[in-house]
């Protein structure tokens, strides 16, 4: 499986980030995009307040009884099937998963700083959502734009009222940024984690590989002690920058994090 990376946040502390109330939010029912093969979701768009339309699939445990709600943010590489396969392999666990598309574009890291389009062969496209900014950390404005998504999910029929947050590389980076906003009632995050932001003092997850080129461990360790929070790290030896997503720790990583998450946020 192909993701492109974010990188850690290094230099400067970010100025703590705050975001503004949530828009209001649209959930419309789309067809299934060309091309995907990974089955089993129902698709929506969804609409927020600043007019972007962010494409998702929502993916549901087969019981039929509530359950916590899980929103995974892609990274840097953009929308792609091994989210989709995240997200219903959650839903496997006991979540109602959600794969959402939350910049339009796929992107390569260009050094620490810019990205350049990539053209991944699997790429689900979602031109209407957000543009990419690329700075890091995440500007407010994009963070904004995530708000309606996580509306979405939890106004969605048998979320159980609590909705955690899942991101990878660039969407982890969000992630935390969101958490130390209030928003999500758990955090989960691989492959990048900034420094210098506000007290996160909901249950937090890191999922990371020690040799991971674009999170290294230095930052990644002095993230995890500023947590104020329940937390857990798992610290895959000699894993890279996709730990969630390889056939070698893909299975464990979803175990760990349905663990944690039912843990915190009930069945």
């Amino acid at each position: 499986m192909v993701a492109f990376a974010a990188p850690a946040v290094a230099g400067p502390k970010p100025t703590p980030t705050t975001t503004t109330t949530a828009p209001p939010v649209t959930a419309s029912p789309v067809a299934t995009p060309d091309g995907v093969t990974v089955t089993g979701g129902t698709w929506i768009s969804v609409r927020g307040g600043n007019g972007a339309t962010m494409l998702a699939a929502i993916f549901r445990p087969a019981d039929g009884r509530p359950h916590p709600g899980v929103l995974v943010l892609h990274g840097t590489g953009g929308f792609l099937p091994q989210n989709l396969q995240l997200a219903k392999d959650l839903a496997a666990k006991g979540f109602v998963a959600m794969a959402a598309c939350w910049f339009a574009g796929h992107w390569e890291m260009v050094g620490l700083t810019s990205v350049k389009p990539a053209t991944p062969s699997d790429a689900i496209p979602c031109p209407q959502a957000q543009v990419l900014d690329p700075k890091l950390p995440v500007p407010a404005a994009m963070l904004n734009g995530i708000q309606p998504l996580v509306t979405a999910l939890r106004k969605q029929a048998g979320v159980n009222g609590k909705v955690a947050i899942f991101g990878h590389s660039r969407g982890s980076i969000a992630t935390f940024q969101l958490g130390a906003a209030k928003t999500g009632d758990a955090l989960v995050g691989s492959g990048g984690f900034p420094i210098g932001l506000a007290p996160i003092t909901q249950p937090v997850l890191m999922l990371q590989g020690t040799n991971d080129p674009f999170s290294p461990m230095g930052l990644t360790k002095t993230f995890e002690a500023g947590l104020k929070g329940p937390k857990q790290a798992v610290y895959y030896p000699g894993g890279g920058h996709l730990v969630i997503y390889e056939d070698a720790t893909h299975a464990d990583a979803v175990s760990k994090a349905a663990a944690f998450l039912h843990k915190y946020l009930g069945a």
